[in-house]
Order: C-alpha cells, then sequence, then structure tokens
C-alpha cells in the first residue's frame, strides 16, 4: 500500500457528543452566548484531548452556530471538529418517578447550513404539552 495513513492501524480520537454551550436553553451552566463566554469556551475546547464535539441544545441549533463561530474565529487553523447536535424532550416517560426521553439528533456538519437546519426546524411536526 503506497497510502502513508495505512501504515497505522485503527486510530482511536476522544469524541464528546453531548456538550452544552454558553447560551444553552434548559440547562445552560455556562452563561450567556458573550464574546467573554465564548472565547473563554473555545479555549478549553482547543486546549482538550477531545477531538470531535456534539454542540448540544434543546429544540435549537444556536448554541452549534455560536460556538463555531467563535472557535473559527480564535484558531483559524483549528483541527477540532463541532456537529450539531439537536435535543429533545420527548413526553414518553421511561420510569416509575416520571423521568421523560431526552433523543438527540445529530447532523452531519457538511450539511449544516443555518439555512438548511432553519428548514429542519420549521417543517417538524411536534406536540407541546
Amino acid at each position: 500500500m503506497s497510502n502513508e495513513s495505512n501504515r497505522f492501524g485503527s486510530l482511536w480520537r476522544r469524541w464528546d457528543l453531548h456538550l452544552h454551550a454558553p447560551g444553552t436553553k434548559l440547562a445552560n451552566s455556562f452563561g450567556e452566548a458573550n464574546e467573554a463566554n465564548l472565547k473563554s469556551y473555545v479555549e478549553t475546547l482547543e486546549s482538550s484531548d477531545v477531538q470531535v464535539f456534539g454542540i448540544t441544545d434543546y429544540f435549537s441549533f444556536d448554541c452549534y452556530f455560536s460556538v463555531a463561530r467563535a472557535y473559527q474565529d480564535a484558531f483559524p487553523e483549528g483541527k477540532k471538529l463541532f456537529i450539531p447536535n439537536i435535543e429533545f424532550r420527548l413526553t414518553e416517560t421511561i420510569s416509575k418517578d416520571a423521568r421523560h426521553v431526552h433523543t438527540h439528533v445529530l447532523i452531519d456538519p457538511k450539511a449544516a447550513t443555518e439555512a438548511k437546519l432553519a428548514t429542519l426546524l420549521s417543517d417538524l411536526l411536534t406536540h407541546i404539552t
């Protein structure tokens, strides 16, 4: 095999696919999505051993876009990958104490334009209780 990368077997990388960020709705432990909070947040991500992050928000992709922009501004040559992760709280319960199911949908970041994700959310049929 002539490809240099083929001389290695599997490469293991750390991924964290459920990561909330500044401005997260319903679970905001990082504060507002302001410039200072986002700068500190992306600096922490850049210094992490984790290579791929699922930036999670409830019923929204706002955090994904704010983190991706802040990271690109701070680290234009950065190698971290961000995946949009939308979290839904369903009405179904899974336990005797009536805890609700949370469902995550991860979107291919190459297809995750603001226009396409806005269309996805506007076309999504939901039932609000």
